[in-house]
């Protein structure tokens, strides 16, 4: 049994590509689909949504957010993953899909989704050996969200989560697990501050939101051994699902109607802070500390023309290197949209379509992966009843 555990956390501490960091938290903060953004909008915005009254998924960073989508929709979300020519043969294969449906009442807004990850690779410094083979790993996340106006300009909104994860790894059974559900709450409010400047020069909004998110139940992996499972939930951190505060502001510009060319203008800005750092010593030495990897910072701007095409660039900043970007610094993502009213194809119609386009460009920070960027699209549909 020691040796089994010696040889897990081997690999666990080689796989891993965040240092220094609690190895299950990070597996969930940077790895599932949790965590991991399913909107190529917000992405192109650096993140920074948790107070954007007009994305029709802004609703994951603020569930109040969800007020201000109209009519009905329904969308799909691939979000590319894949990595390849990691210093060896191998690649990763990993994929983030999501599909849901939202859809406005007359007692408010509500929203149902489902996103999956799938993740299939060789763990890096045994790939050429025969300790163990592939390792595939999944994991899901259902939601439901309800947001509405409270009173005036103040909307509020909430997300209930499930949560569930599993891995296999070929030739080590006892390294298997599946967790429990995991059910999680996310709240948010939504302030909205119309007509700030002239009416006469421009239309104007300010918008200002808060969140918090994962609040609920623990999260724990069961292996096929109960002592194993006892020691590895108790030691790594398995019970360890992040929490988070998002507050930030949006603030968008519309050039009036009668103006030859038709432009809206908008900059977010959020910060989050990751709430429940873990920190674990024993006998005078730290075993985890998650405390200096807190403050995240997400920015964007947007140019959206005659309400066809959308031009968007945003930097994300986070306390630690990974392959999303580099420690502290801004890291540019960029993207685009085009709406489509489906009326102007033919007879008029009631239907919509959106395409969203973001690229992720990689930090390799020293690693010889083949490709430079990730990427990932959402495709939307929306019908005015």
């Amino acid at each position: 049994m020691q040796t089994k555990i010696v040889i897990t956390v081997i690999i666990l501490l080689c796989g891993s590509i965040y240092p220094q960091q609690n190895l299950r938290t990070a597996a969930i903060q940077f790895n599932s689909s949790l965590d991991l953004t399913t909107d190529a909008r917000s992405i192109a915005l650096g993140e920074g949504i948790v107070a954007d009254p007009v994305g029709l998924l802004s609703y994951k960073n603020n569930p109040a957010a969800l007020s201000g989508v109209h009519k009905a929709n329904i969308f799909y979300s691939n979000r590319n993953q894949n990595l390849s020519g990691i210093n060896l043969e191998q690649s990763h294969e990993s994929r983030l899909y999501n599909v849901g449906v939202i859809f406005q009442t007359n007692f408010g807004n509500f929203a149902f989704d489902y996103s999956k990850f799938n993740k299939s690779y060789y763990d890096l410094p045994f790939q050429a050996s025969s300790y163990f083979g592939k390792i595939n790993s999944s994991d899901y996340t259902f939601n439901f969200s309800f947001a509405r106006s409270l009173v005036g300009n103040l909307s509020g909104g909430i997300n209930f989560k499930i949560f569930k994860r599993d891995r296999t790894i070929e030739g080590y059974p006892y390294m298997n697990f599946n967790t429990k559900r995991t059910y999680l709450v996310d709240i948010g409010l939504l302030y909205g501050i119309i007509n700030l400047a002239d009416k006469a020069i421009v239309d104007d909004k300010l918008s200002l939101g808060i969140s918090l998110q994962n609040f609920g139940t623990d999260y724990t992996e069961n292996y096929a051994s109960d002592s194993y499972s006892d020691w590895f939930n108790s030691t790594q951190g398995g019970s360890h699902i992040p929490r988070y505060l998002r507050i930030g502001f949006s603030y968008m510009v519309d050039v009036p109607q009668k103006a030859a060319s038709k432009i809206q203008l908008s900059v977010n800005m959020e910060y989050r802070n990751y709430l429940n750092p873990q920190i674990e010593r024993r006998n005078g030495f730290t075993l985890i500390d998650d405390s200096a990897f807190r403050d995240y910072w997400g920015l964007g701007m947007e140019a959206v023309l005659f309400k066809i095409i959308a031009l968007r660039v945003g930097g994300y900043s986070q306390p630690l290197s990974n392959m999303y970007g580099a420690k502290s610094d801004l890291n540019i993502r960029y993207g685009f949209g085009i709406y489509l009213p489906l009326e102007i194809l033919g007879p008029t119609s009631p239907l919509t379509f959106r395409f969203d386009y973001t690229v992720i460009p990689i930090n390799k920070y020293g690693v010889k992966y083949d490709q430079n960027y990730f990427d990932m699209f959402n495709a939307q549909l929306s019908f005015n009843y």
